[in-house]
């Protein structure tokens, strides 16, 4: 009897005691924060990408004289939506920027727009841009290159009496000078354009204004008288041209020129320090006669 209640004690204890084990092990499922509390996500500021194109749209990666870039700053938000109405700041390490505030707002497609030139250094250089987005600070870059080369070219040459390329001269000649300017990109004359000369004390130049236009050859013609004087003498030659100006120089040697007074006689002798008169011999009265003056050279 006794062994009997025990018995049925003991199967009534276990599924109580299986109940509160279940219970202190369970629970509500709470999250291992303790609290339940997620942090809002960090703030991201905003992307900037860059592009570098000519005034035409091509794309390119050097800057010169003729050729100004066109750098496209366009500017999106973290979740890629276009941001309009913000202000840009850029700058260059090397060039000309345009707006010269170096500040641009974008556009309903969030793009601003600058312009770098070449500033006559040649280099590498980068433009940086910059915003403010959340309070969020971001940039981007692009690098490019600048070249100071203008594709023309202006090519003096001296010519003597005879039409012959000369380097050395003497006293007292006269001479031509031809320049020649050119085209580079398309190796065409150019036609119609100023072309400017310094012969410094050299001589006489003609014309006077130092200036002859190129006629369709693309040639500009001076003429040189060159003074009495011995020396080397520096032609510098100049124009204007698209982007810039274009620039070239030689130096002309002039020596002393021998020179001799006389005359030639029948049999061609130069006969030096006389003057021939013909006829020869005593003159009636009334008569004429010729007097013949040469002036030579060394040869």
């Amino acid at each position: 009897m006794i062994y009997g209640w025990i018995f049925s004690l003991q199967r009534l204890i276990f599924p109580l005691s299986l109940t509160i084990a279940l219970t202190a092990c369970g629970g509500g499922g709470g999250s291992d924060n303790g609290g339940g509390f997620v942090p809002p996500p960090a703030p991201e500021g905003a992307n900037i990408s860059l592009s570098l194109a000519d005034l035409s749209g091509n794309t390119i990666t050097e800057i010169t004289p003729l050729t100004e870039g066109l750098v496209r700053a366009s500017v999106k938000s973290p979740s890629g939506s276009s941001l309009p109405q913000e202000v840009i700041t850029a700058e260059v390490s090397l060039g000309r920027l345009i707006p010269e505030s170096g500040t641009a707002l974008t556009n309903t497609n969030g793009e601003a727009l600058f312009i770098v030139q070449a500033d006559g250094v040649d280099g590498a250089g980068t433009l940086t841009a910059s915003m403010t987005y959340d309070d969020i600070s971001s940039s981007g870059s692009i690098n490019f290159s600048v070249s100071t080369d203008l594709p023309f070219t202006l090519t003096p040459k001296i010519l003597d009496a005879d039409g012959s390329t000369v380097a050395s001269v003497v006293t007292g000649d006269r001479l031509a000078l031809k320049v020649l300017l050119t085209d580079d990109r398309v190796g065409e004359p150019v036609q119609n354009q100023v072309i400017t000369v310094d012969i410094g004390s050299l001589g006489i130049l003609s014309p006077t204004s130092g200036n002859a236009v190129t006629n369709a050859d693309g040639e500009a013609s001076f003429i040189i008288a060159v003074g009495e004087l011995s020396g080397a003498y520096p032609v510098t030659i100049s124009a204007v041209v698209p982007g810039g100006g274009a620039t070239n120089s030689l130096t002309l040697s002039v020596d002393q020129a021998v020179r001799k007074l006389g005359h030639i006689d029948t049999q061609g002798n130069f006969v030096e320090g006389v003057i021939k008169i013909s006829p020869s011999g005593q003159l009636s009265p009334g008569g004429n006669a010729a007097l013949a003056l040469a002036v030579v050279d060394a040869e």
